[in-house]
C-alpha cells in the first residue's frame, strides 16, 4: 500500500517566516540571564532560532504556523496522495498543475499530511516543475513538551557543548529527543 507520493523532484519553499513562541524574556529567564541587558538580545534569539531549527528537523513538523509552496517535477497516477511537509495543514490555498487551477484537492491527516485530489491526476510534462500547491501548515500553538525541547537545545547550544553537559544522541540532548520523539514524522 502506498501512503503517499514523495519524490526527489520537489522544491519546498516558506514564504512567510516563523512566527515566535517563545519570547526573549522567557528564554533568558530560562538561560538564567539579566533580562536588563540587551546586549545579549541578538544571540539568544538567534540561538532560539536555531532550536526551533533543530525541533522542526528533527519532528519534520512546524512548530508555528506558515504559508508553503511546493513545486514538483510530476505527480502520482491515479488518486495516490501527495506528502505534504510540515506536520499538520490548515489550508489548501491553490493547487496549480501546468498553470491551470486543479480543484476540490482535500489535505488529511497530518503524519504526514496528505493531498487527495477530487479525481484522478492529471498526466503532466516533467518539464521542470509544472506542479505548484500553496498550503499553510504548522502548531498553532506548539505541544509544550516541544516548547521545552527547544529551551533544552538552546540551553546546550549557548552553554557550547563542554565534554561534561548531558548525554547527546546526534548532537541533541537525550531529554529533548524523548520529548520530541512522539511528535516524529517517520521518515517513509
Amino acid at each position: 500500500m502506498t501512503l503517499g507520493f514523495r519524490q526527489g523532484g520537489r522544491v519546498l519553499v516558506s514564504i512567510t517566516d516563523p512566527v515566535p513562541f517563545i519570547s526573549v524574556a522567557d528564554m533568558k529567564e530560562h538561560l538564567r540571564l539579566d533580562k536588563n541587558d540587551t546586549a545579549d538580545q541578538p544571540l539568544v534569539t538567534s540561538y532560539t532560532a536555531a532550536a526551533v531549527a533543530a525541533v522542526e528537523m528533527f519532528t519534520q513538523r512546524l512548530l508555528s504556523p506558515r504559508d508553503i509552496v511546493v513545486r514538483l517535477a510530476s505527480l502520482p497516477s491515479g488518486r495516490c496522495p501527495v506528502v505534504l511537509a510540515g506536520g499538520i495543514v490548515t489550508a489548501v490555498t491553490s493547487v496549480e498543475i501546468a498553470g491551470e487551477a486543479f480543484t476540490g484537492c482535500e489535505a488529511v491527516g497530518s503524519s504526514p499530511a496528505m493531498l487527495l485530489p477530487p479525481s484522478d491526476w492529471p498526466a503532466v510534462d516533467p518539464v521542470g516543475y509544472p506542479v505548484e500547491i500553496s498550503y499553510s501548515a504548522g502548531y498553532a500553538t506548539p505541544p509544550q513538551d516541544l516548547v521545552v525541547a527547544v529551551k533544552q537545545i538552546c540551553s546546550l547550544i549557548f552553554d557550547g557543548s563542554s565534554g561534561s553537559g548531558p548525554a547527546l544522541i546526534d548532537g541533541l540532548p537525550a531529554s529533548a529527543l524523548s520529548l520530541m520523539l512522539q511528535h516524529r514524522i517517520a521518515p517513509a
